[in-house]
């Protein structure tokens, strides 16, 4: 699964609509709908938003529904590749 996928099932899983998700990080289902969907990049800082909101790290999201778990310390050096900051 890739993060945008592990979003939507983290939030299934936590009985959220994708309007009340949005509506707890300020922005409108519209937006919220294109991150879920993959049609924008989401970024390092509306990642650990969502992370915030479902009370779990950036990395358990990443992690979420794959067996194999990421080195977190590897991670923390990676993720401003990974991620588009703004």
């Amino acid at each position: 699964m890739n993060i945008n996928e592990n979003i939507k099932a983290i939030r299934t899983a936590k009985n959220l609509s994708q309007k009340e998700l949005a509506e707890k990080l300020n922005i409108t289902s519209s937006a919220y709908n294109q991150i879920e969907s993959g049609r924008n990049d989401i970024t390092h800082k509306r990642l650990q938003q969502i992370a915030e909101v479902f009370e779990m790290s950036v990395v358990e999201i990443i992690e979420y529904g794959n067996e194999e778990k990421i080195d977190k310390e590897l991670f923390e050096k990676m993720k401003y590749t990974v991620f588009k900051l703004r």
